[in-house]
């Protein structure tokens, strides 16, 4: 016979732990994205909890407004002044994008110390929050290795939490939007050694949009001066890297060389016109094999 229990007191139950309720603005994957460090999710959190996000979500926000949040951080070196700028713009079916406020990335920042509050403050001078993004339009290279990277992320992470689509922007496309091109023109980018990724536009006026002639690809003096004798070039679109060799063809050829220009306004602008993709598939450019792979190759067959 089993033994009677005294004074009415029953064993104590199984314990039961108390379950955190889950954080809406932050995605499962947040915490395990490879390559950005825990300051800098951090930094992207705070952003998406902005503190507009709850009367957007009242009103409804999305529903009335198809804003695009550009991001062209790929090319810090291009001006010594500002390593990027984001801006955000209205972008109507059928009609060209309306830029509403654009803010430049910190001088002299990090690109993962400055890119978060840079968004932050661009969504605070347009009165939106994340919830109003519909796209996120990143210039995805070719450019800077750790740039490119940082933006493909932060985009990713943005898109995660917000279920804003994500448009991959070729920077060979931002450049031919930028101010005062005209006529036919390459434009020179991740120069190194005697080589440039290159990629041929055409546009009939200041005002009108680029038409691309050659998607890109990895060219040296010789791949120049075949592309230029298929189609004639006015100018190369370049910044202070590009190979000797390519400034002795520009002179030899009576082709100008003039800056390269990156801007936000100009991602928007180049975002318009192209598809969405999914965010997992969207990756940076690069148009050689990294550094760190090609010595890897080295030291190991």
């Amino acid at each position: 016979m089993g033994r009677a229990s005294s004074g009415g007191r029953q064993p104590p139950g199984p314990r039961r732990h108390r379950r955190e309720p889950a954080r809406r603005d932050l995605p499962r994957s947040f915490h395990g994205q490879r390559g950005v460090g825990v300051e800098q999710r951090s930094r992207v959190a705070r952003t998406l909890q902005h503190p507009q996000r709850a009367r957007a979500d009242e009103m409804n926000a999305t529903a009335h407004r198809r804003l695009t949040l550009a991001i062209e951080i790929s090319n810090p070196s291009t001006d010594p002044a500002s390593p990027g700028s984001v801006c955000i713009g209205e972008t109507p079916s059928g009609a060209p994008p309306t830029v509403l406020a654009t803010q430049h990335l910190a001088p002299r920042a990090r690109h993962d110390d400055a890119l978060a509050p840079a968004i932050a403050g661009v969504l605070e001078n347009a009165g939106a929050a994340p919830a109003d993004v519909a796209r996120l339009a990143v210039s995805i290279g070719p450019g800077g290795f750790t740039a490119l990277r940082i933006a493909a992320v932060t985009a990713k992470l943005f898109s995660e939490a917000t279920g804003a689509a994500c448009v991959a922007v070729p920077t060979a496309a931002v450049a031919a939007w930028g101010p005062g091109l005209s006529g036919v023109f390459a434009v020179a980018l991740a120069s190194k050694g005697e080589s440039a990724w290159v990629a041929v536009y055409r546009r009939d006026g200041v005002n009108a949009p680029p038409t691309p002639l050659h998607e890109g690809s990895l060219c040296d003096a010789a791949a120049m001066c075949r592309l230029h004798a298929a189609t004639p070039l006015a100018s190369i679109i370049a910044d202070r890297f590009l190979p000797a060799s390519f400034a002795a063809w520009a002179a030899e050829n009576r082709v100008e060389i003039r800056p390269l220009v990156l801007r936000a306004e100009d991602c928007l602008r180049a975002a318009a016109g192209l598809p969405d993709v999914d965010p997992i598939v969207m990756a940076p450019l690069y148009p050689r094999e990294p550094e760190a792979v090609s010595k890897w190759r080295e030291l190991h067959g």
